[in-house]
């Protein structure tokens, strides 16, 4: 025998010895259904609270009566002398 025949035989024996892995090895289980949550659970996941109002996306802006800032008044309040 020739060192190309053992060399071919050996990698045919690996070739074998792998291909048979394989063919048997086991097939995965195939995926089952999630388990069922239960009322408290899905209670738990999903509380019911009141919804929050939607807040603006951009602040708002004030309109221009509230911009103006008033005059000053012509006169000042004066004391009318009954102590109030």
């Amino acid at each position: 025998m020739t060192s190309l025949t053992k060399t071919f035989l050996a990698s045919m024996a690996v070739a074998a010895v792998v291909g048979g892995t394989l063919v048997l090895r086991p097939r995965p289980a195939p995926a089952s259904a999630p388990p069922q949550l239960t009322p408290a659970q899905v209670a738990e996941l999903n509380p019911q609270t009141r919804p929050l109002p939607p807040q603006p996306a951009v602040a708002a802006q004030p309109k221009p009566a509230e911009l103006e800032v008033p005059p000053p008044p012509d006169e000042p309040d004066l004391e009318d002398g009954n102590g109030s």
